[in-house]
């Protein structure tokens, strides 16, 4: 169509705006599922570049609700123009590239749960035929970071490291991504990972639409390591934790991480307390056994006080006494008989 190729144009030259335009006027002249398609990744193809990700999320849907142009039926006496092959693969790329675009939606939200899960639902059918959006190597990137920043520990070894189609973005990714950022950080080894991290900050921060977000999520990985670091132990030495965490049994290194602790204190993600003169944290378990016998001794009062209400409605009812709303025409009759039925209770009672 005309428009569609003007608007090549114009994305071509960088005209950005009137690239756009072009693009949404093909949308009055679409008469097919394919040209509803084209049509609305073009639009998400320049609104990804302005970034405006709110016109994005909007044409996501507006794609993942048009009907699939390859389910069209063909006749019994037709040939069939592709193979089911051929059909069920442009189906995975078509959704794969919607699901990336929901990717980056949610990372230019700064929902990197969300977005890890997006991009967890990309096929390797995507690799070398999205790049004017995103390269396959930075989908890599985008996974591990946000599955250290948000998942926990099992979901990173099963959605991640044993992934075989994660796998596969991985190998386009660097090796130390694979090798000792995700797998430094699954083995404990954190201080290994977080070199690693920093090694590959220049990297990241090249990228148009991670940057922003590096100082975020490099510290959220950081605070996880920390926390999963203290999880098994009930006293842990600063010195040897500033140690493990790349740094030195320096005064300096040791104020820092305890300053950082004493965050994760102080905002209750840790129950702990800190003893500032000998750089000892000492956390503070709770005793399952005691809280099972407080949660059941709470539902035992919660029972009786239950039953005596039953006891007491019951009672009531027995004695014939009820609260009704009194009407208009029968109030004179209904008091009547509210007063012979308390006369009744007060002889019974007098019995």
């Amino acid at each position: 169509m005309g428009h569609q190729d003007l608007g090549d144009h114009f994305y071509a030259c960088g005209d950005l705006a009137s690239a756009l335009k072009c693009y949404s006027r093909t949308r009055d002249y679409c008469s097919t599922a394919k040209h509803v398609l084209d049509m609305c990744f073009n639009v998400i193809k320049v609104s990804v570049d302005q970034r405006n990700f709110s016109h994005v999320q909007s044409y996501v849907m507006k794609a993942e609700s048009t009907p699939d142009p390859t389910a069209t039926p063909v006749s019994a006496t037709a040939p069939a123009a592709t193979s089911p092959v051929n059909i069920d693969t442009s189906r995975q790329l078509l959704l794969s590239k919607l699901k990336c675009c929901m990717g980056l939606v949610h990372l230019d939200a700064g929902k990197f749960k969300s977005a890890a899960r997006s991009f967890l639902e990309v096929g390797p059918e995507i690799i070398g035929r999205y790049t004017e959006v995103i390269a396959a190597a930075d989908i890599a990137n985008y996974l591990a970071l946000f599955s250290l920043a948000t998942f926990e520990r099992a979901e990173i070894k099963s959605k991640i490291i044993d992934n075989p189609v994660m796998k596969q973005f991985l190998e386009l990714a660097d090796p130390k991504l694979r090798d000792e950022v995700l797998g430094g950080f699954y083995n404990a080894r954190y201080g290994v990972c977080l070199e690693a991290l920093e090694t590959l900050k220049p990297t990241f921060l090249l990228d148009m639409y991670l940057n922003s977000h590096i100082p975020q999520l490099y510290t959220l990985i950081r605070r996880r390591a920390i926390v999963q670091y203290i999880h098994p132990f009930e006293a842990v030495d600063l010195k040897k934790m500033s140690v493990a965490f790349g740094g030195s049994s320096s005064e300096t290194d040791v104020a820092l991480l305890e300053s950082e602790v004493a965050n994760l204190v102080s905002d209750g993600v840790v129950k702990a307390r800190i003893d500032s003169h000998n750089k000892i944290l000492r956390i503070n378990k709770s005793d399952k056994r005691n809280v099972m016998f407080e949660k059941t001794i709470k539902m035992g009062d919660e029972y009786v006080k239950q039953a005596s209400f039953l006891l007491l409605r019951a009672s009531l009812m027995k004695q014939d006494m009820f609260v009704e709303a009194p009407h208009a025409e029968f109030g004179e009759r209904e008091r009547g008989e509210r007063g012979d039925r308390a006369d009744r209770y007060q002889n019974r009672m007098m019995a």
